[in-house]
């Protein structure tokens, strides 16, 4: 009679274990499905031009110029003037992941890639710079994000091997702490 109950007990955890495989694999694949679908979404929506990148759509969600929602959001970024990016973790912020990722898309993963050796974090005139380079190769592959407090546009430039690609809202004038990284002026 134990040996009955003992194989009747392995058959049902088997199955257990078994079941509970499946139903893992199978949320993991529609995860992984999901996200490649957002990331053919995103990728759609970015517009080349002579090796400047503007979003179409920057803010995704809708938000009138005249807003102060969206410029009392990044107040915080006048606190991080002379720190470091990884002091504040300043590439894991909410609020500056999805700003980003709505101009660079899935290029994200990228600039975090080779967001290495960092500067402290500057604020001049409303606007908030922060940069760093890969390790090894700051010369030819480095990146910027500039961010104008007083209207909350956000700008990208990702250099690599001394090719530069530069991501704004196609409405947005980059300002000069964008062009001076562009042309190696910084």
């Amino acid at each position: 009679m134990k040996s009955l109950f003992l194989v009747i007990t392995a058959i049902f955890v088997f199955f257990e274990i078994s079941c509970t495989r499946n139903i893992n694999q199978d949320i993991a694949k529609k995860s992984s499905g999901d996200q490649n679908k957002l990331l053919k979404i995103d990728s759609t929506n970015i517009e080349y031009k002579i090796d400047t990148i503007q979003s179409k759509n920057a803010n995704k969600v809708p938000i009138k110029k005249d807003s102060t929602e969206r410029i009392l959001n990044l107040n915080f970024l006048k606190d991080y003037n002379g720190k470091y990016p990884y002091e504040v973790k300043l590439l894991e912020n909410r609020i500056i992941i999805e700003k980003i990722t709505n101009l660079i898309g899935d290029k994200f993963s990228y600039l975090k890639k080779i967001w290495n050796v960092e500067v402290p974090m500057e604020i001049n005139n409303d606007v908030f710079v922060a940069n760093a380079c890969k390790a090894h190769d700051c010369g030819y592959t480095n990146a910027i994000i500039v961010i104008k407090l007083d209207t909350g546009e956000f700008f990208v430039g990702i250099r690599t091997d001394n090719k530069v690609r530069t991501y704004y809202d196609e409405n947005s004038s980059p300002p000069k702490q964008l062009i001076d990284w562009a042309n190696n002026n910084f």
